[in-house]
């Protein structure tokens, strides 16, 4: 057999392996998905598609089945218009119009041969078709690659799969985001973009990695400056490559994607801009700023200074939704646009490194951590961790410090860079292409790390960096294949070296242990240090007949702080409450009439001796409101916003409606969650356990730190998640021991 007969069947094998996960993971089970945050109705309402369930079910709960909406007066004109009318396009001119309408035509052929209501429509069918794309898309990918070594380069793809195929990436296909044909387009776009560099690449080739870019830059709008960037910058080399013969060839089809992509530039739709915008000031620039910060960014940005007051706010909040639909505030906003923006943030360069720090803490997860992937048959917000394996290393890796996603970036730069400049005197149309792949590499991996703060603030950030996470991850692809390609091409040279060399197999052993000598000092200087007592673990309590470990949180004012080193026990945060729909079957999220606060502060207690609790302190502690418990207020003028990144999480705490409450024994809350992360203590637990601290825009959800270390929500009425109590300790105490977790203080007077 042939080389490339071998190689056909191997990359075919290999693409069908990735369509069989993609497939197991999205049709074997329950329905998995993505619920609807608000930007289905963009998609839905042009296509005729209608929602089975009221607003309220939306959110949190993932729904596979929606209704055709038929509209015509005869047969043959509901179906023309079910499968080619597209209502008020400008709208949101987007091309994923086209594959919704070809799933609808799926699911009315469907709802013909099996005979059931022809209104139905499975939201599966748009989601077998975007498995089949990907499944070419990846073969043409693997087509593109190629190792020396077969086992070199079976692994490179089987990694590539591994990557590519996570559960974050293949859920979108199950939904109406644009983040679906996002991913399909850019793999074709990386993949005949890799051919340019073959011996002779056709124009055929070039025409499809156009094409691509073009798709790309369609699927969603902040994608078109990429899309720009990738054909500009690689535009040299290309009309190199194609010669003179072919270089009109190369000048129009390139013209013509070209102007397509500014022509879908400027038909982006006004509300989309004005939302946007809205963000990108006051929930951006103004975001968590101080009174004097405030009043000198509205002045540089030549804002009325009445719009002080709306900073911390997004487009999105009921609250002031009279206020920016006034007059006035439309027109004295009119000035504001994102270049407006971007000047801003470059005259403050210090100020929008914090803003990209920012950002790129936002960007170690692939999936949305807001939006769940189960119906009603699971409780809200819960997500599907099947074929998970490069999320949860994600997750695991530095991806969520600016340093290392900056270091990345150098570092394919660099490869490509140096490539081109290799290449120069030899091979001077490799030399060009290498040189603006560098710089479309990097250029649109910086693009879509620093925009979405600067086009959107941080409404969404986590899910509008999803362009950039996949960015990063292609950049880690490259890495590997360096690396793989170097093992390829190092190994026979290693090899003789080995064998006609005694004393170089200790060598390599020794620059190895150097190497893993070097990576572990720097972890060990980099890693943060506690001081004090903070972190020490202590003895104190028994409970169910073991003694309780806790650890050291914090000490203000002679009171230690305790949070129990591990969940004492799981259970709810409240029970059913019969007083309204909602709250009957999901529970409430208000502390001071919660079961777990009866709990802790009635039947766990009982865990101390008289004289243990002696030294405990009654706290006069705050608790966040969420908006049904308002009337509970006592401090506080704003909602709290959600972060899932710990270290975010409070920057509202201050100013959020809250209660005061007394109590002996309470759970965590943001604030300490958030302090612990700062000071470097591990926040994660052997499962995910409760907070104090409630989900603002609904009565029954409350915050809780996952096994993973960031936080997630939850129903009250949830019986599996951890309880974690904290106690406050008075000081004046004796104690022996290393305040270890193994050997903990103990106090002995």
């Amino acid at each position: 057999m042939d080389q490339a007969k071998c190689n056909l069947i191997k990359n075919t094998a290999l693409s069908l392996l990735a369509v069989i996960i993609i497939v197991y993971v999205l049709f074997s089970g329950p329905p998995v998905g993505l619920s609807d945050n608000g930007d289905f109705d963009r998609v839905m309402h042009s296509n005729g598609l209608a929602y089975r369930v009221p607003p309220e079910l939306r959110r949190f709960i993932y729904h596979n089945n929606y209704y055709i909406s038929y509209k015509g007066e005869t047969r043959l004109e509901e179906l023309f218009n079910a499968l080619f009318h597209i209502e008020n396009f400008r709208n949101y001119p987007s091309i994923q119009h086209f594959f919704v309408k070809l799933s609808i035509g799926a699911n009315i052929l469907i709802n013909y041969v099996t005979g059931a209501d022809s209104r139905i429509y499975r939201i599966e069918a748009l989601g077998l078709i975007y498995t089949f794309l990907y499944g070419l898309a990846l073969f043409s990918l693997f087509s593109s690659i190629r190792i020396k070594r077969q086992w070199l380069d079976i692994t490179l793809k089987l990694i590539i799969i591994v990557m590519l195929c996570d559960v974050g990436y293949v859920l979108y296909f199950n939904s109406l985001y644009g983040e679906a044909l996002q991913s399909i387009f850019v793999v074709f776009s990386v993949a005949f973009g890799l051919r340019l560099f073959d011996e002779k690449p056709g124009k055929r080739n070039y025409l499809l990695f156009a094409l691509s870019l073009l798709g790309y830059g369609w699927t969603k709008f902040a994608n078109i400056p990429v899309a720009f960037l990738v054909l500009i910058f690689l535009l040299p080399g290309v009309l190199m490559l194609f010669g003179k013969k072919n270089r009109l060839f190369a000048v129009l089809s390139t013209a013509v994607v070209l102007v397509s992509l500014v022509i879908l530039y400027i038909s982006i739709p006004k509300w989309m801009e004005v939302q946007t915008s809205y963000n990108s000031v006051f929930f951006g620039v103004l975001r968590n700023t101080d009174e004097w910060q405030t009043q000198e960014y509205v002045e540089a940005l030549g804002l009325p200074r009445y719009m002080v007051k709306f900073k911390n706010t997004n487009y999105y909040m009921t609250s002031i939704k009279e206020a920016i639909n006034h007059e006035q505030f439309k027109k004295d906003f009119s000035i504001i646009n994102k270049f407006k923006i971007a000047v801003f943030y470059l005259k403050h360069p210090g100020y929008f490194l914090e803003k990209l720090n920012i950002t790129a803490l936002n960007s170690g997860i692939i999936r949305p951590v807001y939006l769940s992937n189960y119906g009603p048959q699971e409780p809200r917000l819960t997500f599907c961790t099947t074929f998970e394996f490069w999320g949860n290393l994600r997750k695991a890796l530095p991806f969520d410090h600016l340093g290392f996603n900056f270091l990345i970036i150098l570092a394919a730069f660099a490869y490509l860079f140096y490539k081109g400049v290799i290449d120069y005197r030899e091979n001077r149309v490799k030399a060009f292409l290498f040189l603006g792949a560098a710089f479309a590499a990097s250029g649109c991996a910086l693009y879509n790390l620093c925009v979405p703060y600067i086009a959107n603030g941080e409404g969404d950030i986590a899910k509008h960096l999803f362009a950039y996470v996949q960015n990063a991850d292609f950049i880690v692809m490259l890495l590997i294949y360096l690396l793989l390609d170097g093992v390829s091409r190092i190994a026979p040279i290693l090899g003789r070296a080995a064998k006609h060399n005694r004393r170089f197999i200790p060598a390599a052993a020794a620059g190895g242990l150097c190497i893993i000598l070097v990576i572990c000092g720097l972890a060990v200087l980099t890693s943060s240090r506690k001081t004090g007592m903070i972190g020490a673990f202590i003895e104190f309590g028994e409970y169910n007949g073991k003694k309780m470990i806790w650890q050291i949180i914090n000490n203000k004012d002679g009171v230690y702080t305790l949070m129990a080193a591990e969940p004492v026990t799981k259970g709810n945060f409240s029970e059913s409450i019969p007083a309204n729909e909602s709250l009957e079957k999901y529970g409430s999220n208000i502390w001071v009439n919660s079961r777990i606060r009866d709990f802790l502060n009635e039947d766990f207690i009982k865990c101390f001796s008289d004289e243990e609790l002696a030294l405990l302190e009654t706290v006069n502690h705050k608790v966040l409101l969420s908006a049904g418990s308002l009337f509970l207020k006592e401090t506080g003028e704003q909602e709290h916003f959600w972060s899932h990144v710990p270290v975010l999480s409070d920057r509202d705490y201050d100013n959020s409606y809250a209660v005061l409450v007394r109590d002996i024994v309470t759970l965590p809350n943001l604030r300490q969650i958030a302090d612990m992360s700062r000071n470097g203590i591990k926040i994660k637990k052997t499962i995910p356990y409760w907070l104090d601290t409630p989900y603002y825009s609904n009565d029954s959800m409350l915050r809780i730190v996952g096994k993973d270390g960031y936080i997630y929500m939850k129903d009250a009425i949830i019986e599996d998640i951890g309880i974690v109590p904290c106690i406050y300790l008075r000081s004046g105490w004796s104690m022996e021991g290393k305040g270890t977790l193994k050997e903990p203080y103990r106090i002995v007077n």
